[in-house]
């Protein structure tokens, strides 16, 4: 493997599941992922033509590259990955909604939310989806006050920052009021 400062983003991510593996987390980052892939067994870094990568056991040969498993399963492994890897305490996801299935969605918020009070992480997520936003609170219904929402607005020919608390935010959610 390359030193550190030259290792490719590929090496980079294909040593996070054995990073997770060392520090016997595996079992959680599976149980988190069947959310959006309810075959999955395993995960499995492999080591091909010297390029390494995360594969995927979904009970049936061969693995299957991560890269093929879709958006939104690359997308929950990396967040939390980062998560129970301890990486920072304040992430920034960008379209949290992205690449994942509508139905997937309060799942994808419950295993988010449930990692980041779990390793005292602090979640920053975008998105333009009144369906994110309803599964956010539905998938947060178990940590009543873990939420809240920022808008921004204008006033007076300027931009300001409004904070909505997580009681105004699942009622929002609750009658299908707009938040933008």
């Amino acid at each position: 493997m390359p030193p550190a400062g030259l290792r490719t983003a590929a090496t980079r991510h294909a040593i996070k599941p054995h990073e997770i593996r060392c520090n016997r987390r595996e079992h959680e980052l599976i149980e988190a992922l069947l959310v959006v892939e309810p075959r999955l067994k395993r995960l499995a870094v492999l080591d091909l033509d010297n390029r390494p990568g995360i594969y995927a056991d979904l009970g049936k040969l061969p693995l299957v590259p991560v890269s093929m498993m879709g958006q939104g399963f690359g997308k929950l492994l990396t967040i939390l990955a980062a998560i129970l890897l301890d990486e920072a305490e304040v992430f920034l996801i960008d379209e949290v909604d992205a690449g994942f299935y509508y139905s997937t969605l309060e799942g994808v918020w419950r295993i988010i939310v449930g990692a980041a009070i779990d390793h005292s992480a602090q979640v920053f997520a975008t998105t333009h989806s009144l369906e994110a936003i309803t599964a956010a609170v539905e998938g947060s219904a178990s940590h009543e006050g873990s939420l809240a929402f920022f808008r921004l607005e204008r006033r007076d020919g300027d931009i300001a920052v409004v904070k909505g608390e997580d009681f105004r935010l699942r009622a929002a959610a609750r009658v299908g009021t707009e938040l933008r």
